[in-house]
């Protein structure tokens, strides 16, 4: 059988996604950009493949690619639905209460713990790393995020990660940026000088991914500063790809992505350039928060698995 190009000695890890992003097929890449929740809905059946989570992509044998199976969070194992039927997992206490121990090491030790109970399950991406501030205290994800300090949230959520991942699991910090409250998180735009920002929640994410090296980045659902995360500019290609030279892949999150016209060739299409190479990145019109959401944009119960998987744009 003759090898894979991909898979010849002494080629970079940038070189060999390359070369497997030219081999791939246009369904392939396209299969690879979104996926749905793997969670009974409407009836569906399940992919044969998928375990049953937030999500799965489906593994391309002729290239020896598996299969991407993601499940939530940064506090344990999720299991929506029971979709699993009768699985469990180690429940966490929250990441506030982590953050409040200013020790690095009990993250570290709940990560590895995270990861371990990931692997063990099947899992190979964890959509665990949250490193946003606790600006609002009524914040619908405070649970799951450290602290309202740069350095504390940075550092507890950077030696989290980079256990998960010690155990063989991408772990996904989130939700870059500025994402403190679930109250209209789709409509609402945060609104921050450049110079606060930088000296504030773009810290927090700087250090976590100095010290966790994610393999995944994830936008949140609202706009900062009158554009969408998931398709922001200066977030993902100035800040991110550029100064950071961040060379994961950016996942938004789930039907986040409004327009492929947004997005066009940007870091968000993760499965067409993982290389983290810097991309430009057409800056979208502002959307006006008090206005309906654009029509592009679908609730996520609204999609069936066949309809997601006919569509022509991102939306994870």
């Amino acid at each position: 059988m003759q090898q894979q190009r991909w898979r010849q000695q002494g080629l970079t890890a940038d070189r060999k996604a390359e070369r497997v992003v030219e081999e791939m097929t246009e369904d392939e890449k396209f299969a690879w950009l979104s996926a749905p929740m793997v969670i009974p809905s409407g009836g569906e059946p399940l992919p044969e493949e998928a375990i049953g989570s937030a999500a799965y992509y489906p593994a391309i044998p002729r290239l020896s690619i598996p299969a991407l199976q993601q499940s939530d969070a940064s506090l344990g194992i999720s299991n929506l639905g029971d979709i699993r039927a009768g699985d469990n997992a180690t429940a966490l206490a929250s990441s506030l209460l982590l953050g409040a121990t200013f020790n690095p090491e009990m993250a570290e030790r709940t990560g590895a713990l995270v990861g371990r109970e990931a692997f063990a399950k099947g899992f190979n991406v964890q959509l665990a790393g949250g490193a946003n501030f606790i600006r609002e205290p009524r914040g619908g994800r405070n649970f799951e995020y450290v602290s309202e300090d740069p350095l504390l949230t940075g550092v507890i959520a950077g030696h989290s990660v980079k256990r998960i991942q010690s155990q063989h699991v991408v772990a996904t910090v989130k939700h870059f940026a500025v994402n403190a409250q679930e109250t209209g998180r789709v409509v609402v735009s945060a609104d921050i000088s450049e110079a606060a920002l930088r000296e504030s929640d773009l810290l927090a994410f700087e250090i976590a991914n100095a010290i966790g090296l994610p393999g995944a980045v994830m936008p949140g659902y609202k706009l900062v500063n009158g554009e969408w995360a998931s398709g922001n500019a200066f977030l993902l290609n100035q800040v991110l790809k550029g100064e950071w030279r961040y060379p994961g892949w950016v996942m938004s999150d789930w039907v986040a992505t409004h327009s492929a016209a947004c997005v066009g060739p940007a870091s968000i299409l993760w499965a067409l350039k993982p290389t983290g190479s810097l991309i430009p990145l057409r800056r979208c019109r502002p959307f006006a928060p008090r206005r309906a959401p654009p029509t592009c944009f679908t609730p996520v119960a609204k999609i069936s698995r066949k309809q997601s998987a006919r569509r022509r744009m991102p939306t994870r």
